[in-house]
């Protein structure tokens, strides 16, 4: 399942919204990405893939996502 989700997460440039995410997958599966790392938050409620934190565009979409 966290397959899934990490799929989810790239598929919408590498952010996604807690709420979005556990329409997708059960609130275990999400808190352990969390807890390894697999998703990282970038904001309140809004985590984004780890490799893609300093990318520029996708701090730009987090922080929309946030607002």
């Amino acid at each position: 399942m966290r397959s899934q989700l990490l799929a989810a997460v790239s598929r919408r440039g590498g952010v996604i919204s807690r709420d979005e995410a556990l329409t997708l997958v059960p609130r275990h599966i999400f808190d352990r990405a969390v807890r390894d790392a697999a998703i990282v938050r970038a904001y309140p409620g809004v985590f984004v893939l780890p490799d893609l934190i300093a990318d520029e565009r996708v701090g730009n979409a987090a922080a929309l996502t946030y607002a």
